[in-house]
Order: C-alpha cells, then structure tokens, then sequence
C-alpha cells in the first residue's frame, strides 16, 4: 500500500511538470497534465493598433459570401412568428487589432502563412500562463497536432517549443490519437468537429490510420451562420450582425446551442426568451417563437449544401508531403538518389560480357530503370487510390465521410470494428439526438458483410466535455510509462533536428 502511494505520488509531481497544449479551430487548451480541466483561451492575437493605423479585425463566425434558397417547406405558421424590430447594436470599438484567419489557414487549410505571426501566440500565453524562461527548464511540453498535419508546421512547433520557449523536452501526438485515450478506446472512428472544420479518422491501437483520414471545411461555426440566416427569414426580433460584432457572434452560438437539436419528437412552435448585453447598455430581453429552424440549421452537418452561404467547402486528405533538405530520409531524396544510383549501375554494367557470349547486367533483375520508377512512384502516389469521392461536385456529409473513411480500413473485421464504435468530440455537435440520427443514416448505407452487431456513437465520453477529451488524452498519454520513449530532448533535438521526429514521433512521418 505504502509503495502504491509513493508510485502515486511520484507520477503526480511528474505531471505538474508537464505542459499540455491542444490548438482547436476556435480556442487553445493550454494547462499542466495534472490538472483536472484545461485553460481555455480564444485561439487568436490581439495586437494593439497604433494611432491612426489601419482597422483591421476577422470575423469570429465565417464571413457569408452568398445567400443560397433553401426548398425545404416550413412547418410553422408565419404569422405565429415575432414582428421585426429595429434595434441598435452599436459596439464600442475597442482599440485592438484581432486576427483568426491566420490560424484557420495554417492549421485546417495548410495555406502557407508568415510563420512568425502564427507561433507568437502560444509563446506569449505561455509567458502568461507559467513561469518566467530560466524555469521553464523544468517543464515538458506536449503539443496536439491535427490528424492531416504539415511537416514543416510540425518542425517549426518542435523548434518554438525548445529554442525559443526553452522546454525541457516534448513531443507531438495526433489529435484523434489523444481523443481515444481520453475516451478509454483501443479504436474507433473518431469525428472531430470544431468551428470551422470536420475531421474524420479511424484509430487502432494508438495509430492513425493515413488513407482513412479525410478533413471537411465546415464545422460549427458554419452551423451558426445558417441558424443565424434561417432566424433573420423567421422575423428575428434583435437586429444583429455576426460579421460586425463579435459580440453577435457570441449571442448567436449561445442560442445555437440552447435552442438547436436533433429530436424528430420535438415538433411545432415553443416560446423562448433570451438576453442581449452589451458595454455600457442595459440588458434587453427578447421573447420568440422557435420552430423547424432549431432542427434544419444542425442538419446541415449531413447536408452541407445547407452551409453554402459561407462559400465553397473544401476537402482535404493526406498528401504528400512537402521535400525537406534537412531530412535525409526524405522521400524525394531517397527517389533521387535511388535513380541516380540505378543509372549508374546501368551504365557500368554496358558492355560486360560473361561467359557464353551472354550480356549480363551489375543491376540485376528488378533494379532497372522502369521498374525503380514504378516502386517509387507507387508509393509516392499511394493516396491517389484514397480520394474521398464527391457526388456531382457536392460538399462530403458527414455520414459519407464515415462511410468511406471506413471503406478505407484493410479488411472487413477491421470495417466491423470501427462502424461499431464511433467517437465525436469537439464542441461543433453538440446537439440532442445527434448520435441516434447518425446511428441511422449509417444504418441505410453500411453494406450486409460489414455491418456491426451494434453501432456504438460515444459523444459524452467519460460522462465528461467532449471538447475536452482530446486535451486529456494528451496528458493520459504523457503520464503513461511508455510516454517515456517519445520525449524529444532540446539537446536531441539540436543535434538531430527533424531527423529524430521520425524516430521517436507516435505517428507515421
């Protein structure tokens, strides 16, 4: 007993000393592995505005670039609803400069951006949140990366992370990786919806599988602007713009969350009241009717020509990455220099002659020039065989994106397995009755080989915030006894470089 606690204790004072960070689409999760629940803060810079200098602020919810007809028929009396009125929603305009976009392209788009402005963020909370440099020593850093990521990203977090912020060590783990073990799941077909981005996955055994991984350009955010559009055509009663004021944004995610579900038992019109406040004005309260549109607005996930007003949705899968000179087991090395050495081969080998008369080649059989081509190609263009497919240049729903991210697996077993445990986490779903309507549209599309006993969709794991369950896999991970082989010394890491990544990374690199 008395070992069990000095075990305990030890494992305890090694967590308070390790940092870890989860970048999300719309706030970061920086906190110690020992804590219980992570500090949260809007993943964004602020940098104060010099007189006389440019305005210049992103929006907190996607900017709307078209307004799209939507042929659903509505079940609500229009004369039930709330009259229009006018309201003024004048902010004060406060003296600071807000940047969002800049994350959003690095982190879900892969857009390249100035590197520079992107990473001072964490440095600067950090700076906040712990301790002065010469005591950051002490600490490790474990940083969540997305599940389609950028090697050059990557590299430069590692360098930020123990240069110029001055850890003791870190190492990278894959965010739907991180979200089983939060969950307590060996594997699962993990969903992931944040603000502005879906990601789908399938995860066995602490690994994330690559041609299964498939990243939608909408998210909650996109959910919010088509509640927001379809209030406005119900005679919303509070004149607000989500592209002008943040606050607006902010009101309107409240009641996306508070009003917005997925019941089919819930029919018809209901009352609601809600609060608007505001710098230096009084609390105004506002009474309307609620109807069909708490229920279309969340189905967009599975329709997202729904979620058209907030422009063109994108996919995005696993490419290939992007030639490093530093690595010298790039992929691009290794094909060069693999030909190279082939075509030297060959011309060595003109006009040697055995015995017998019989030409022979130094390459032999299955090393000449054609073939090398095709061997190294082949793995080169192994995602092509992966694209995700898109039925007449509609958006990917979210049940196709399951669908065929698990079509992916290698056999049927390991299909049957991951149909039947699906994970959701992230704060972009969560609506009531979400996981019995996904249960039921993949129930219509799953074929009879593949179908599982029972189809498990977990979104409250642990009976906890499933927008934190990803964070708290990463500090369950970092506290396990194995956790001990990934660590990226500063000292490693300044000797190696990137070539220790893919030594020590838990993901294929």
């Amino acid at each position: 007993m008395v070992l069990n606690d000095s075990i305990t204790e030890e494992l305890s004072s090694q967590n308070q000393h390790i940092i870890v960070i989860h970048p999300g689409s719309l706030y970061v999760r920086i906190s110690r592995a020992s804590d219980v629940n992570p500090h949260t803060e809007l993943h964004a810079v602020a940098r104060r505005r010099l007189p006389g200098g440019a305005v210049h602020k992103d929006t907190l919810l996607p900017s709307t670039i078209q307004r799209v007809r939507l042929k659903h028929k509505w079940a609500q009396n229009w004369q039930k609803m709330s009259k229009h009125v006018e309201s003024s929603s004048s902010d004060d305009k406060f003296n600071y400069t807000i940047l969002f976009e800049h994350f959003k392209k690095a982190l879900i788009e892969n857009e390249d951006v100035d590197l520079e402005n992107y990473l001072i963020g964490y440095e600067q909370l950090c700076k906040q949140l712990f301790t002065v440099p010469e005591g950051r020593k002490k600490y490790k850093a474990v940083l969540v990366i997305p599940d389609i990521y950028n090697r050059l990203y990557l590299k430069e977090y590692m360098y930020l992370l123990l240069n110029r912020m001055g850890f003791n060590a870190c190492f990278l783990i894959q965010d739907h990786v991180a979200a089983t073990f939060g969950a307590g799941l060996g594997y699962a077909c993990v969903i992931d919806v944040g603000h502005t981005k879906t990601s789908v996955s399938c995860v066995e055994d602490g690994v994330s599988l690559s041609n299964t991984r498939v990243r939608l350009g909408y998210g909650g955010g996109d959910i919010t602007q088509a509640y927001h559009w379809l209030l406005h055509k119900c005679a919303f009663p509070y004149k607000c713009d989500p592209n002008l004021s943040t606050l607006d944004a902010i009101l309107l995610q409240k009641l996306k969350h508070d009003f917005c579900h997925v019941n089919l038992d819930v029919c018809g019109c209901f009352e609601k009241s809600f609060a608007v406040r505001q710098p230096k004005k009084p609390v105004t309260s506002f009474v309307i009717q609620v109807a069909d549109e708490c229920l279309i607005a969340p189905l967009g996930i599975f329709h997202p020509e729904l979620l058209g007003l907030t422009g063109t949705k994108i996919v995005v899968t696993q490419s290939r990455a992007v030639s490093d000179p530093e690595d010298p087991h790039d992929g691009d090395y290794l094909r060069e220099t693999s030909r190279r050495g082939t075509k030297e081969a060959g011309d060595q080998g003109e006009g040697i002659v055995g015995e017998g008369g019989v030409s022979l080649s130094l390459g032999g059989p299955g090393v000449s020039g054609a073939e090398e081509d095709i061997v190294v190609d082949s793995l080169v263009e192994v995602c092509s065989s992966a694209d995700f497919v898109l039925e007449s240049g509609q958006p990917l729903g979210l049940d196709l994106a399951v669908l065929q991210s698990v079509e992916r697996c290698s056999g049927d077993e390991q299909k049957r397995k991951m149909y039947s445990t699906i994970l959701i986490v992230g704060g972009g779903l969560k609506f009531d009755g979400i996981s019995h309507w996904l249960q039921s549209k993949l129930a219509l599309h799953i074929s009879y080989n593949n179908k599982p006993d029972q189809i498990d969709i977990i979104t409250n794991p642990k009976e906890s915030d499933p927008q934190i369950t990803t964070w708290r896999g990463a500090a369950i991970l970092s506290s396990l006894e194995t956790a001990q082989e990934l660590w990226i010394t500063a000292e490693e890491w300044k000797k190696y470089s990137v070539t220790i990544l893919r030594e020590r990374a838990p993901f294929m690199w």
